[in-house]
């Protein structure tokens, strides 16, 4: 148990999760990505990637984000959406909150 402590207390996140996705064959498209992380407010998942790939070259290296238009799908438990500039990317994210306050 202590050294599950420690690790929790070093480390930013409280909770987090790998999720393999796909995005949509068109750039710059929603992509309804499903997560176990149950934040009070979903706004508070970050990501980072893991591990991506592609099937050929893309003329653009991928930037993936998430739309902040005011015409922007909202987040909700379960579920948030994140778009590639580049189409077809296939991809590791790791998705998670991070702390409020350090150690906590």
């Amino acid at each position: 148990m202590a050294l599950a402590d420690d690790l929790r207390k070093a480390t930013s996140q409280i909770e987090w999760e790998h999720v393999e996705v796909t995005f949509p064959s068109t750039a710059d498209m929603d992509l309804a990505i499903p997560t176990i992380l149950r934040p009070e407010n979903p706004e508070q998942i970050y990501w980072r990637i893991v591990d991506i790939g592609f099937l050929s070259a893309p003329a653009a290296c991928p930037a993936i984000y998430r739309d902040t238009s005011k015409t922007r799908r909202a987040w909700y438990s379960g579920y948030i959406y994140l778009r590639c500039n580049v189409a077809s990317v296939k991809c590791t994210l790791e998705l998670f909150i991070k702390r409020t306050k350090p150690n906590a």
